[in-house]
């Protein structure tokens, strides 16, 4: 399993057309290579500047309750620390 997070420039030309494009390709091909070798990527969406913590972590929650044997997710935890107890792929 990883997590992502995605800011507003991995959906908007903030940087300019070609780096935006360049950003979908390269997120494109890291799916398609985790996909390949097993892996699950879930993606927290900040597509906004204003995005608060709270949504974050609502976000991640919702992630981490898909993801079989975990139940919650706790603010105070990093998304990252959660599968550091879990035996690797």
């Amino acid at each position: 399993v990883a997590i992502e997070y995605n800011g507003p420039f991995h959906y908007y030309p903030i940087r300019g057309k070609k780096k935006l494009k360049e950003a979908i390709r390269k997120d494109r091909e890291k799916r398609d290579k985790l996909e390949i070798i097993g892996w699950r990527l879930f993606i927290i969406k900040a597509d906004r500047n204003n995005i608060t913590k709270i949504e974050i972590e609502s976000q991640c929650d919702e992630i981490v309750k898909n993801i079989e044997g975990f139940g919650s997710f706790s603010p105070s935890q990093k998304c990252i620390s959660l599968y550091q107890e879990r035996p690797s792929q």
